[in-house]
């Protein structure tokens, strides 16, 4: 059953899991997270050096500098993080659940948060940029496709996205 954005505001408020990023305690723990992720989600659809390029885009400065530009949160089971993602302006970044862990309702419960913050902020529309493993979760919680696009790396090593957008009430 998928929740309405009403009816999440209110079970995100009771959920203890789910916080604001704190450089000081939560920038290694997000980093393994992403890393982790990137490590055992990504070889499905990408090459190696695509691999590596997007772990080195997630370093300790990157994420550092979007939770300082934006808002950021973690969520933790067991004092561990196991999943985070990031609201920058009218953009969401870098959502990432343990793999383990896919399937659990974890990103659903970060996304439904970060739309309560872009309503705060009086955001009317959310964009992303998609990997191809993550198009599916992000058009079941109502994101639509815009465009794909394709850059490579080290001049042959292509790196496929999709850029999704989503309508807030």
């Amino acid at each position: 059953m998928e929740l309405t954005f009403v009816e999440s505001k209110g079970i995100i408020a009771m959920n203890k899991r789910l916080q604001p990023f704190k450089e000081e305690t939560d920038l290694i723990g997000v980093r393994k997270l992403i890393h982790k992720t990137i490590e055992a989600c990504y070889y499905a659809c990408y090459d190696e050096p695509v691999v590596e390029y997007l772990k080195e885009f997630h370093n300790y400065d990157n994420i550092r500098e979007r939770a300082k530009n934006g808002y950021t949160l973690v969520y933790l089971i067991d004092g561990k993080i196991v999943g985070s993602g990031s609201l920058t302006g009218y953009r969401i970044n870098d959502l990432f659940v343990d793999p383990a862990l896919h399937g659990k309702g974890i990103g659903k419960r970060i996304m439904y948060s970060l739309f309560c913050e872009a309503e705060k902020q009086n955001i009317k529309s959310l964009q992303l940029i998609a990997t191809p493993v993550s198009v599916s979760f992000f058009k079941h919680i109502g994101f639509q496709y815009i465009s794909d696009e394709e850059i490579l790396i080290e001049n042959m090593y292509p790196l496929y996205f999709s850029h999704m957008e989503k309508k807030l009430p």
